[in-house]
């Protein structure tokens, strides 16, 4: 495939693949990638330099899953309620477009 189709199938951008194909190059990995090679394999290959996530974090990483069950159990809850600590177990706030998508990745 081409890196504008891969970056279309996946939804990121042009730029993005090419910086994780380049990477793929100057670290040598091996096409296809090995199948016992997890994600955290590949990212520490590929980017062996970057720092982990809890160095550049400013706050604790948030509990996803417990987001996750508090926006199924509120249909009207939004992520920034959720993230209240005074927040109503059944807020009035209605839910807008995009405002329950919950990602973990990074």
């Amino acid at each position: 495939m081409s890196q504008h189709q891969i970056a279309r199938s996946c939804s990121i951008s042009q730029s993005t693949v090419h910086e994780y194909v380049s990477a793929a190059q100057s670290a040598g990995v091996p096409l296809p990638v090995p199948e016992n090679w997890d994600d955290t394999q590949i990212e520490k290959t590929l980017f062996p330099h970057r720092p982990a996530p809890s160095v550049w974090r400013k706050h604790a990483e948030p509990d996803w899953t417990k987001i996750h069950q508090d926006l199924q159990a509120h249909k009207n809850l939004t992520l920034q309620l959720s993230g209240r600590k005074n927040a109503r177990a059944t807020p009035r706030a209605t839910v807008t477009a995009g405002s329950a998508i919950c990602t973990g990745a990074g």
